[in-house]
């Protein structure tokens, strides 16, 4: 009789641990089809935002501007998400306070729109990054709680790096003060 009562708890014990296992591979699943669909995202607005980049950079080097960083590079380059999101952002400040302190000097009118679709690019872009940076958080938080962390050693799932979204309008603000 005994036996009988141990065994039902064991078994009882087990498909709780089974069902536990099923619903935090799902959640990791789930979680990693949005950092999927977060990556697809990012291939195609930070590609967009290179080519307007190199747009403005092409409209500068006729205003013969000086200091432009060559962007033409970074059009095949393919790296990862991060140093190549990083990368953009370092040369679009760049760019940018180029356009800034020329700001009189500049007479090509299309730079104004270019530079407006660049902005709007960079709304996307913070959304997709947020979005990017909700579910990696999920991830991770996971990866630390039981019994999700016995999912993520038995599936090789790994932590997710976070990105660092900066705003532009930060750095205008300090460097007006």
């Amino acid at each position: 009789m005994i036996f009988v009562i141990v065994g039902s708890i064991l078994l009882l014990v087990l498909v709780f641990l089974v069902f536990s296992f099923l619903y935090y591979k799902n959640k990791y699943d789930f979680l990693f089809l949005k950092i999927k669909e977060a990556d697809n995202n990012l291939d195609i607005i930070l590609e967009k935002k290179t080519e307007l980049l190199i747009k403005i950079a092409n409209i500068l080097e006729k205003e013969k501007m000086e200091d432009i960083p060559d962007m033409v590079k970074l059009k095949g380059k393919k790296e990862d998400h991060h140093s190549f999101y990083q990368t953009l952002n370092k040369n679009g400040n760049d760019i940018m306070k180029i356009v800034e302190d020329n700001e009189g000097k500049i007479k090509n009118k299309e730079i104004n729109g270019v530079i407006q679709k660049l902005e709007a690019n960079e709304c996307e872009l913070q959304a997709v990054l947020k979005y990017y940076n909700d579910s990696a958080i999920d991830i991770n938080h996971y990866a630390h709680k039981f019994p999700a962390n016995i999912v993520k050693i038995f599936c090789h799932y790994k932590e997710l790096q976070l990105y660092k979204i900066e705003r532009r309008e930060i750095f205008e603000i300090l460097k007006q003060k």
